[in-house]
Parts: structure tokens; C-alpha cells; sequence
């Protein structure tokens, strides 16, 4: 009796109604983001400023030991790649963020290309494409911002649509392509990209096609990795000394647990699918290399600053895994699966709910001063317009709101100017060990002219990850060789005397 009320509760009629829902939902969190003023994280920003330092000659990865910048990343450099055509066409906050969400939305239509040859209503394949969304709500608005991670998910969607539809051979080489670019985005990012490789590589017959197939692929990883610097990102040096640092960052435990919860969530359908309607040795590969990669990734994920926003990439790949399997059922048994994905669909959503909703609230928030945020941003960049040589310093403000002030510094970039110093990055680099002194050149011999802090802040103060960002150095070294000269409503210039 029961079994038959949770049945008629979760139709297939009420499942599309929800999953319409969801979609519309989705949309609209795009126009939300699009619409509120500022970005809603603190590492946005870093995105387009890195990106202007490429376009105007600038450094990307600074070595730290020359005394000239403080500014770099832990990302590779194709995400600032991505967003030159925003740079050049149509330069603002806005721009920015729909560099993300094309990649989300380009994530979402290849996996619903994928789906609609192996289920027929196109009702259906929405339904997956909501489920897709709620597996990635979990973690508020990262599956579509500016930075790496949707482009990770739309390059997972790519390859999982290039391994469906193109020769096994042609798909391994294409895989190899897509890894090289995922290598510039996280170093570790290939590894998403391995259950696709090894399903190729299961369907390919005889050794001269493999060994074609794996050298050429590699050839194209080589290509994909090398393209950034050949162009003159970076030198090689100090993007591998941001890159080793990171090292020395420490270990969050509970991320890990985070990340192994996260992904038995992500992989319940195609695991709960396995015993009752079996597999095929390709499903059986791309099912055990998921859990084995899924694995590998949520220990990375235990560096400061991961989590297990690291394992959405893995989503489209658990989807078409799912799809793959049911696709191919008795009429009987396919009524039975659509039953178990419809509920396990309700599951997800109703966990995601609270965490989507955390996100509307947040980027909300934005509205409430809506006037604020606008005049904020006009006039940090008319002090970006007069004082072309400053730089963004960092202050301790009294609150998170005063502080997100200080996303607005991307209008630097939007002006085409170079940046030296970002915090964000510093951030970082202080967690890993780097010294506080790696400072002192910026602030002596008026090598930066000027500096823009907040108002009403403290200057050069606060703390990340528990570690003081500056030393009394620092700020005896500001103090002594700057003054204050112009205050605005929300900023205030400093000059070298």
C-alpha cells in the first residue's frame, strides 16, 4: 500500500512538472546573478584582472622573488584564456559571469544530445537535465561562475558526447585534447577525464589502432598543454613554482569526508541501477573508474580551499553511465528503473533544496543596496581612471558586505590596466609559507605610486585560513612611505610621499 502511495505521489506526470521547475528555477538563477551588481565570491575577480595582465603585457604567474608583483593563481591559464573575448567586446562584471554560465548551459545541452539518442520523449531528457542541475545545486552557484569549474563540467559533457558519438580511436585522441586543456585549468583535472579514456580504449580492436590512438592523443595533450605558454601566458618557472607551493598548503580532513558523501551521492543512480539490471564490461570500466577517480579526487579535495565542490565534474559522467544502462532494459524492467530514477531524482532535489536556496539568499542580499553596489563600483573605477598606477591593497573591514567592496578592483581590468598585487592568490601563498616580506618591495621606492583601500578599514590587515596576511612590516613600511590624499564615499587613495 505504501510502496503504491509513493508510486502515485511521484508520477511521471508530477516528476516533469518538477523538473519544468527546476529548469525555470535554473534560469532564473542565471538572471540573478547576471542582474545583482557585484560578483559572489571573493575569487571571481581574479579571473578577468589575470586575463587584462595577459592582454596588456602584464604578469600572470609573478616571480614572487623579484620584488616587481605579488599576484598569480592556482588555476592554469585557459581560464583567463576565456575570458579575453569578454576583455575585448564587452567589458564589465557582466560580461564576466556569462562566461560561466554559456559553459554551464553548453555543459547541460551536450549531455541532453547525449541522452536524446538513448530515451525518446524529450520530456525524459529534461527530467535528466534537472537532475543534473540538482546534483550540482549542491553547491550554490559554483557550476556556474567565472572560474574553472564549469568549465570542467562543460569539457566532462564534451567528452562524454565525443566518446558516444565518435569512433573509439578518434575519441581517445579527443579525449587527450580535452585533457591537456583541463591540465591548464587544475592540474589535476585530467583524471575526470579517465573513465571516458578507458571506455574508448575497451572498444578499440588490435594493438596498432591503440597504439596509433594513444600516441596521437598524446600528442594532442602535449599541444593542449604547451598552447598557453607558446603564446606567451607565462614562462614556465614561476607557473610551476605557484603551481609546487601549493604544496605546503596542509590538509582539511573533513573536506575528504565532504567529498566521499558528495560522491556516493553523484554515483547512487548508476550504482543502484548495477544489481538490478546489470552492466556491460564498457559500463562495468566507466562505472569502477568512476568510483576509483571519484576517490582519488576527494583526497585532493582536502587542500585548503577544495572540497567537494571538486567532484562535480563527475556528474554528466554518472548520468550517461545511468542512461546507458536503462537504454537498453525490457519494457518491464525499464517501468521498474524509471520508478527507482524517479525517486532517487525527488531524493536528490529535496537534499539539494535548502543549499539552491542558501544561494538565491546570498546573491539577494545584493539587491537590498542595489544603488550602493552600482555607486561603489563607479567610483573605484573613476579612481582606477585618474590614478591609472594604482593598485588594489587589501584591508580588514567591520563586515563581509563592506569587505565584498573590494571585488569591484576588477574594474582594472575592465579599464585594461595591469594589476601587481591581488590578495586572493597572496592568500594562498601565505597558507603555503610564503613570508609576509615578499611585500616589502611594493611598498619601498614608490614602485606602486599609489594604493586604493576601503574606507573605514583597517589598512593591511586580516587574516585567511587562520594566518595573518601582514606582518608589522608592512604596514610601518605603508605608513612610512604613503599618505592619504583623496577619500570618496567607500574608498580612499594613498600616495607615495
Amino acid at each position: 500500500m505504501s510502496g503504491s502511495l509513493v508510486r502515485r505521489a511521484i508520477s511521471p506526470r508530477i516528476i516533469k512538472v518538477i523538473a519544468a521547475a527546476v529548469i525555470g528555477c535554473a534560469l532564473l538563477h542565471f538572471a540573478l546573478y547576471l542582474y545583482v551588481p557585484n560578483f559572489a565570491d571573493y575569487g571571481e575577480p581574479v579571473i578577468p584582472l589575470l586575463a587584462s595582465n595577459f592582454l596588456h603585457h602584464g604578469p600572470v604567474y609573478a616571480d614572487w622573488n623579484a620584488g616587481k608583483a605579488v599576484i598569480g593563481s592556482n588555476y592554469g591559464p585557459y581560464i583567463f584564456l576565456s575570458q579575453i573575448p569578454v576583455l575585448i567586446i564587452f567589458p564589465g562584471i557582466i560580461g564576466s559571469k556569462l562566461i560561466g554560465i554559456i559553459f554551464a548551459v553548453l555543459a547541460l545541452l551536450l549531455l541532453c544530445l547525449v541522452l536524446r539518442s538513448y530515451i525518446v520523449p524529450l520530456e525524459n531528457v529534461l527530467t535528466f537535465c534537472a537532475l543534473m542541475i540538482a546534483l550540482l545545486a549542491f553547491f550554490l552557484h559554483s557550476w556556474f561562475w567565472n572560474r574553472p569549474d564549469s568549465l570542467l563540467i562543460a569539457i566532462v559533457s564534451l567528452g562524454v558526447f565525443i566518446v558516444d558519438r565518435a569512433r573509439p580511436s578518434i575519441g581517445l585522441i579527443l579525449i587527450g585534447l580535452l585533457a591537456g586543456i583541463a591540465a591548464n585549468l587544475k592540474l589535476f583535472a585530467p583524471i575526470y577525464l579517465i573513465p571516458l579514456a578507458l571506455a574508448s580504449f575497451q572498444q578499440m580492436r588490435g594493438w596498432p589502432e591503440i597504439v596509433w590512438a594513444v600516441v596521437v592523443g598524446g600528442v594532442m595533450f602535449g599541444i593542449a598543454l604547451g598552447f598557453p605558454f607558446a603564446i606567451g601566458v607565462s614562462s614556465l618557472e614561476p607557473y610551476i613554482s605557484n603551481m609546487l607551493v601549493m604544496r605546503h598548503q596542509g590538509f582539511v580532513a573533513s573536506a575528504v569526508v565532504q567529498s566521499v558523501l558528495y560522491g556516493i551521492v553523484l554515483s547512487a543512480l548508476p550504482l543502484l541501477i548495477w544489481p538490478y539490471h546489470g552492466t556491460q564490461r564498457i559500463e562495468r570500466v566507466m562505472i569502477l573508474a568512476l568510483l576509483g577517480c571519484a576517490a582519488a579526487v576527494a583526497v585532493i579535495a582536502g587542500k585548503p580551499g577544495g572540497g567537494p565542490g571538486y567532484m562535480m565534474p563527475f556528474v554528466p559522467l554518472s548520468l550517461y553511465i545511468s542512461v546507458k544502462m536503462l537504454s537498453r532494459e525490457p519494457k518491464k524492467q525499464r517501468v521498474e528503473a524509471a520508478e527507482l530514477f524517479r525517486l532517487t531524482f525527488c531524493v536528490v532535489l529535496i537534499c539539494a533544496l535548502p543549499l539552491w536556496a542558501y544561494s538565491w539568499l546570498q546573491m539577494a542580499r545584493q539587491l537590498e543596496d542595489h544603488h550602493t553596489e552600482l555607486e561603489k563600483s563607479a567610483e573605484l573605477r573613476e579612481f582606477f581612471r585618474v590614478y591609472p598606477n594604482s593598485q588594489m591593497g587589501h584591508s580588514s573591514a567591520a563586515d563581509s558586505d563592506q569587505q565584498a567592496g573590494e571585488f569591484y578592483r576588477v574594474e582594472k581590468a575592465f579599464l585594461g590596466q595591469v594589476s601587481v598585487f591581488d590578495v586572493v592568490n597572496y592568500a594562498d601563498q601565505r597558507r603555503a609559507g610564503i613570508p609576509a616580506t615578499v611585500m616589502y618591495p611594493l611598498l619601498e621606492n614608490c614602485d606602486v605610486p599609489n594604493w586604493i583601500l576601503l574606507r573605514q578599514a583597517k589598512p593591511f590587515s586580516g587574516e585567511e585560513y587562520d594566518v595573518p596576511l601582514f606582518d608589522q612590516g608592512v604596514v610601518e613600511r605603508f605608513r612610512t612611505h604613503y599618505k592619504r590624499v583623496t577619500e570618496g564615499k567607500y574608498y580612499e587613495v594613498w600616495t607615495c610621499r
